[in-house]
């Protein structure tokens, strides 16, 4: 497997939100043999957002969508192109590292929404003040207690 860059990727933008506005992919695998159609879409709401995928049925005479199928929520999700073509998600969140957020900043920059951009300035706050909080309050020597022993 090749080590995916940056330069590779080509972000979507942020409008793929319900299944009417989905991206498609025309020419998906189903089992060993079928072809169908799948589309990928950002599904938000109170709890953060999470991709949704959803097949056609091949073996229906007309167009049947099957259930589809959420990933974990995540605070911010953004879908992209790799090197193949194919459709990945990147995500960002406030359990994230500043740094690992100004890198999805920069690299997701033309996917992230008003809405996105709005979540990504709050998580980055969140993530500077714990860094603070945690550092400020950080021992500098962890002092071992020596384990009970009953007798």
């Amino acid at each position: 497997m090749t080590q995916e860059t940056t330069e590779t990727r080509k972000y979507l933008p942020p409008i793929h939100t319900s299944p009417e506005t989905a991206y498609i992919i025309e020419d998906y695998p189903y089992g060993f043999v079928l072809r169908c159609k799948m589309r990928i879409w950002i599904e938000s709401n109170k709890r953060g957002q999470r991709i949704l995928q959803q097949t056609t049925d091949p073996r229906k005479s007309f167009e049947y969508w099957n259930k589809p199928k959420a990933s974990t929520y995540s605070d911010i999700h953004v879908l992209y192109l790799d090197g193949e073509g194919h459709v990945q998600r990147d995500a960002a969140s406030a359990h994230q590292s500043i740094e690992d957020l100004a890198a999805f900043e920069v690299r997701a920059k033309d996917a992230l929404g008003d809405v996105e951009r709005k979540t990504l300035t709050t998580i980055q706050k969140v993530a500077a003040i714990y860094r603070a909080h945690f550092t400020k309050n950080e021992p500098s020597k962890i002092e071992a207690t020596p384990p009970i022993r009953i007798v």
